[in-house]
């Protein structure tokens, strides 16, 4: 009897796994799910999950997890796994997202060290050829697997990128204003006007991106914080 080949949920494809067992693994889906639901939606630990499949799905339990994480079914928290309806306090989520900081900043900087691999599959695997002969196809389908893997992480990739751009955003206003600077002696005046003879910059937050007020042929609003400007050039 042959021995059937493990499933990798990161790769899964309309071809690359049989009609049997992706029915096996969309039932192993449902019954986490519906272990989870009878337990208030969890948490529960992978070992109390695994150990109460029934026979035929235990076998693609793994997998199964696995794929639900990836789609965004299962949430992982300290106490162990819960589904989508669970209640999330704010400090379950903030260790959850520690954890996940680590494990992404620690895996991605050892993924970019193993880069020239997928960037020369073709010398990749002429090298695992001449090493290991009869059992090339074996290293070969290793090669395959982790390059469409590789090029299927482009969709969360692109995600993560634009919520780092919000999160940037949201950091950034709760930011305080920049105070207008105060002016209060001759010399603090003669100081500025001396900036601002080689290179214009705002009174107010001291930036330099300007931009002409319509009728106003010596005013400039500040890009940055909307302030008025009036620049004069020096009579010689």
């Amino acid at each position: 009897m042959n021995k059937r080949k493990k499933i990798n949920p990161y790769t899964i494809t309309e071809d690359s796994i049989s009609e049997e067992d992706r029915k096996k693994l969309e039932d192993a889906m449902a019954e986490i799910s519906a272990l989870l639901t009878e337990v208030n939606n969890g948490p529960s630990t992978k070992k109390t999950l695994k150990n109460s499949m029934s026979a035929d799905t235990k076998p693609f339990f793994d997998a199964a997890l696995k794929l639900m994480a990836l789609n965004k079914k299962i949430y992982f928290t300290t106490k162990g796994y819960v589904n989508e309806q669970y209640e999330i306090s704010i400090e379950e989520r903030i260790a959850h997202i520690k954890w996940c900081l680590k494990l992404f900043d620690f895996s991605s900087n050892q993924y970019l060290m193993d880069k020239t691999v997928l960037l020369q599959v073709p010398e990749t695997l002429r090298k695992l050829k001449n090493q290991h002969g009869s059992n090339f196809p074996k290293w070969r389908d290793e090669v395959l697997d982790v390059q469409t893997q590789s090029q299927m992480m482009g969709a969360t990739l692109n995600e993560l990128s634009e919520t780092y751009v919000q999160i940037a955003e949201a950091a950034e206003k709760m930011l305080p204003k920049p105070k207008t600077k105060n002016y209060d002696s001759l010399e603090d005046l003669k100081e500025l006007k001396k900036q601002m003879a080689t290179e214009p910059s705002c009174i107010n937050c001291g930036k330099t991106n300007f931009r002409p007020v319509e009728g106003q042929k010596h005013c400039f609003e500040c890009k940055d914080c909307g302030r008025a400007n009036w620049f004069y050039a020096d009579k010689k």
